[in-house]
Formats: C-alpha cells, structure tokens, sequence
C-alpha cells in the first residue's frame, strides 16, 4: 500500500497536474488520516479540531478545482486527472499509516517495518514496471539517464524514502496517528519555494486562497493544544 500503489498514485498524479497543487493537495492527507484514527483506532478529535479541519479541507477542495477558478478549460481534464490521483494515492497511504500503527504495536521496530515494505514494494512494481517496458527499454534508461537524475533517484531512496519511512514509522508509534499527521502541514512550506525557483511555476490567487484557508484551518485545529501548553508550563 505505502510503496507500490501509494507511490506509484502519487507519482503518475505529479507528472499530470502542478508541484504547487501536488503540494496543497497533500493537506488531505492529516485530514483523512485524522478521521481514520478516530474511526478506527478510536483516538480522540476535539470540537476545534474538527473545525479546523473542516476549514482546511475546503480549501484543498478549493486547490483541487484550480483549473476552474483559472479559466484553463482546455488543461481541465488533464490536470483535473492529476489531482485526482493525487487524491487516490493519500486514501491509500491512509489506509497504510493505520496498518502501521497497529503493527507497531508488536515488537517489530520502525527500521525493519521500513525496510521489508521497500522489498516487497520492489517485487511488488517489478511485473508492472515489465509490462509496460521491457529490460531493454529499462537498462537503456538506466544507463542513459543524466547523473542529476541518477542523483535524484538516489534522493527519493535514501533521504525521503528509508529515511524519511523510518522516522514516520518511529512517530506514529510513539504518538497518535492523527498528532503525527498534522506535520504533513509543512509540505508546502517548502515546496512553494522550491517549485518557483527550480520550476518555473508560478504563484496564483486560487493557491494562495487555498493556501490561506488551509493554514487557518491548521491554525484553528492547533490552537487550543498550545493553550493547554501554556498553562502546563505556568
């Protein structure tokens, strides 16, 4: 679920819509995640918390029909098609972090769960990755491909993938998913900048309304856990 299917969403959405967008998107991914872990794993969602993300969710929703707002009729489909596999891949990587709660609580580390889910990822997207290429076609890429994206490859498989896996791993066992999730908020923080500087994309007003609806709905769900912090403090 998390590598082959969730990936492979996520992947084949960011080659059909905008970072930007890919990065708003991912708003979705606490909320669905909140919801689950009180659904499922009973974990407890206060009165401000489903306000915020309530707030939060219209503005992904906002993101989500970008196209419209933009008046891009002719890119609708496409980016649209996108958004929506974006969307499929965050259902599915929901489903996965709530597996992943309920594995750890067995003695089976974070590291290991890590690693055994990136081999059977691999076995997993090796018969599709076959259907739709055959070895040449595969060694040819590899072996022609520019070292920037050999470079990149070895990025998404070390840093933002046994890495990155690992440490969500050790959080989600640690806390709740739904307290774990609320970080996937920084998504943008940095990927706005780097999709203008390194992309070449753009900041427009249906982003930025989305993006400002999302943060307040973040801001509002938050809120009263650092009024609780405070006075713990005092």
């Amino acid at each position: 679920f998390a590598v082959t299917v969730a990936l492979g969403l996520l992947f084949f959405g960011l080659d059909k819509t905008t970072s930007l967008t890919g990065s708003l998107l991912t708003a979705l991914s606490p909320i669905a995640i909140v919801a689950a872990g009180a659904l499922f794993l009973k974990e407890h969602v206060t009165g401000r918390e489903k306000v915020g993300i309530t707030i939060a969710f219209a503005g992904t929703l906002a993101t989500v029909m970008a196209p419209l707002l933009n008046g891009h009729a002719n890119d609708l489909i496409g980016t649209l098609e996108g958004n929506g596999l974006i969307v499929a891949s965050i259902v599915v990587d929901t489903i996965a972090t709530l597996l992943v709660k309920v594995i750890l609580r067995t003695r089976i580390s974070a590291e290991t769960l890590t690693h055994v889910s990136f081999v059977i990822g691999f076995f997993t997207i090796l018969p599709i990755a076959l259907f739709a290429h055959s070895w040449q076609a595969i060694i040819t890429t590899i072996t022609s491909a520019s070292l920037l994206a050999h470079a990149g490859v070895w990025y998404m498989a070390i840093l933002s993938g046994t890495l990155a896996y690992t440490l969500r791993n050790r959080a989600v066992k640690t806390i709740e998913v739904s307290e774990a999730s609320i970080f996937s908020y920084l998504y943008p923080l940095w990927a706005a900048p780097f999709a203008i500087l390194w992309l070449g994309e753009k900041l427009t007003i249906p982003f930025i309304l989305g993006g400002s609806v999302i943060a307040a709905g973040v801001y509002i769900s938050e809120w009263k856990k650092k009024a609780k912090r405070g006075k713990i403090r005092s």
